[in-house]
């Protein structure tokens, strides 16, 4: 039962879900292979089939706000994406190791700030965007308390063609996520 926008009393149906752009599987390995190359073996604690780069955390929502999420996103239009992973970097308080870019492609910030403003028209209570940095990334590894230092200059290189809205569902043996939509960049 819920008390739609409200507290919610159970959320069983609920669905914990962000956008992101989706790697395909060759993306992926190469952001795979560059971690077992360069990082200890502790520090590059995500699954490969995890790997993607969150356009917005929303959170929980009811299916009725997933169908709403999808039909909006079906408006929106924009070409790939080039990206150039080239920075390591670490976020303390998530205590997140991650690949970022040094430069935001316009075609990724254009992107990002669509999905924003849907977001915020659909569901602007309980998750507003204002204050947020979009900070592209790959995220990497999870509980690292420090970053990594004395890394030599890197550049991963790929063409994304399509985001998703994904799904976070937690089990025994760690996150997954799984794209519940997706959408082609043309």
């Amino acid at each position: 039962m819920y008390i739609y926008r409200g507290s919610r009393l159970n959320n069983s149906d609920q669905k914990r879900v962000f956008f992101a752009l989706s790697l395909d599987d060759d993306q992926k390995q190469q952001v795979n292979i560059w971690c077992h190359r360069n990082l200890p073996a502790q520090q590059h604690n995500i699954a490969l089939e995890n790997y993607h780069l969150t356009l917005r955390y929303i959170g929980h929502c009811t299916p009725l706000e997933v169908c709403q999420l999808t039909t909006a996103t079906d408006e929106i239009i924009t070409r790939q994406i080039s990206l150039n992973l080239n920075q390591l970097g670490h976020f303390k308080k998530p205590k997140v190791l991650y690949l970022g870019l040094s430069h935001t492609p316009e075609a990724l910030q254009s992107l990002a700030q669509q999905v924003n403003a849907l977001v915020d028209d659909i569901l602007p209570p309980q998750t507003p965007s204002a204050g947020y940095t979009f900070t592209p990334h790959i995220t990497i590894a999870r509980k690292v308390k420090t970053p990594v230092t004395g890394q030599q200059p890197f550049s991963i290189s790929m063409t994304v063609k399509r985001f998703a809205l994904f799904e976070s569902v937690s089990t025994p043996t760690g996150v997954v996520y799984n794209e519940l939509t997706c959408w082609p960049l043309r």
